[in-house]
């Protein structure tokens, strides 16, 4: 067994091609207004690979909900959730995220995937500590799974400043 859905839930994710587009149907549809947003934010994805991407946050019924639109770089895990045939404005979900409690629960997560040869096409830290993962399930469920560990701080720091709506 390896234990994805034992962690605590924090976040569900879609890729856009228009990150204005879908801010405005998100207020529209569901009344999510306030948005954090990371314009052109560069992210690691692990063996040196990394892309760019317009990134926006925002809490909705306890659920941080988050938006990217992938600009470039090796971004193809975000891009080809994307139809290049589909004119138009698209908001496709793309992933689910656990907040793990502990970087050691993380790292023995981390092995149990490898060990059941499971794809992670993102595998990396940023600056600020932060250790993220992202395994491939669409062929099961459908999108990926994120997981992910925050230093606390980090953690509380990043939850004051996205909005709730």
């Amino acid at each position: 067994m390896i234990g994805f859905f034992n962690n605590q839930f924090v976040q569900v994710a879609y890729v856009t091609n228009d990150m204005d587009g879908a801010i405005e149907r998100f207020d529209k549809m569901f009344g999510v207004s306030r948005w954090l947003r990371v314009p052109g934010m560069e992210m690691g994805l692990g063996g040196g690979r990394r892309l760019t991407m317009d990134m926006a946050l925002a809490m909705a019924g306890g659920v941080q909900l988050e938006l990217i639109a992938p600009l470039g770089g090796d971004d193809a895990v975000y891009r080809d959730a994307l139809r290049a045939d589909r004119p138009g404005l698209q908001v496709v979900h793309h992933h689910v995220a656990e907040r793990m409690a502990s970087l050691a629960d993380f790292d023995a997560l981390r092995d149990r995937i490898r060990a059941n040869g499971l794809a992670l096409p993102i595998d990396d830290q940023s600056p600020n500590g932060v250790h993220y993962l992202y395994v491939d399930t669409r062929e099961t469920l459908g999108h990926h799974l994120e997981y992910v560990w925050y230093p606390q701080d980090y953690w509380e720091t990043l939850n004051a400043r996205v909005p709730v709506n």
